[in-house]
């Protein structure tokens, strides 16, 4: 599939997980958050995401988040707890300059020690508990029934890829356009800038091969450039606006 997957302000093909606050679309096919949405958005599910379930103690302080077994990044290293726990650690660095919301950068506010890890008063993330590889435990400052809800779009990073990466140019590594690794069911195959990026299927993905063989995100600097290539054929699919939607109605080349 060839697509303008992320258009306009939905982002594009350079997006870098935690430094835009668009392009969830494609970064959820190489990366893999704790925490999903199910596919009508009724509800939250651990389909499709890092976790198999979770619990919370009963004043709502402390959530407990039990993670799949045996998944592996794609350069095949294992995925563990403590890859949950660096990426908090990494994302809330005072030096890495994140976009820091509930949804992209983790609720630092109400984890205990991520705060002080932020303002440099801190050496660790206290708040957040590996307890053994497959279980990571969350502790928060005040009760928080929708904890779970703030972390579906936090994307876990590999450890053993960026522990020794310079944190305060996080947003320029090169890694995330030449070598990126995630857990995804597509793993990354070629980059070039401001023209496209492909994936290709991860055959080792947790959930069984993708069906697809490769995904391409071409990149557009418009809409209606994005709409030319669509109407030429050139591209499968494209988000467009309410506008552009209605006039391309009754065409049946297009659903």
């Amino acid at each position: 599939i060839i697509g303008g997957f992320d258009v306009g302000p939905g982002g594009d093909p350079q997006v870098i997980p935690y430094f835009n606050g668009a392009g969830t679309t494609w970064m959820s096919k190489l990366y893999t958050p704790l925490v999903m949405m199910s596919s009508d958005f009724s509800e939250l599910t651990p389909e499709g995401s890092l976790s198999e379930s979770w619990e919370s103690n009963e004043d709502l302080t402390s959530w407990t988040f039990n993670l799949r077994p045996d998944v592996k990044w794609h350069d095949g290293e294992p995925f563990t707890a403590e890859d949950v726990k660096f990426t908090f650690k990494l994302v809330n660095d005072p030096e890495s300059v994140t976009i820091n919301t509930g949804i992209y950068g983790g609720p630092i506010s109400i984890v205990e020690g991520l705060q002080e890890y932020r303002d440099g008063t801190a050496d660790d993330v206290s708040g957040i508990v590996v307890v053994d590889d497959n279980t990571v435990q969350f502790n928060l400052t005040a009760p928080n029934p929708r904890f779970p809800d703030l972390l579906r779009w936090t994307f876990i990073l590999p450890e053993h890829a960026l522990q020794d990466m310079p944190v305060a140019e996080m947003r320029e590594w090169d890694w995330w356009f030449t070598n990126p690794v995630g857990t995804g069911p597509f793993k990354f195959s070629a980059y070039e800038r401001d023209q496209y990026m492909e994936l290709v299927g991860n055959p080792d993905y947790w959930d069984g091969a993708p069906k697809l063989d490769k995904l391409i995100n071409r990149y557009f600097a418009d809409e209606t450039a994005a709409v030319l290539a669509l109407q030429a054929g050139d591209i499968d699919f494209t988000y467009v606006s309410a506008d552009v939607a209605k006039s391309m109605e009754g065409d049946a080349g297009f659903t």
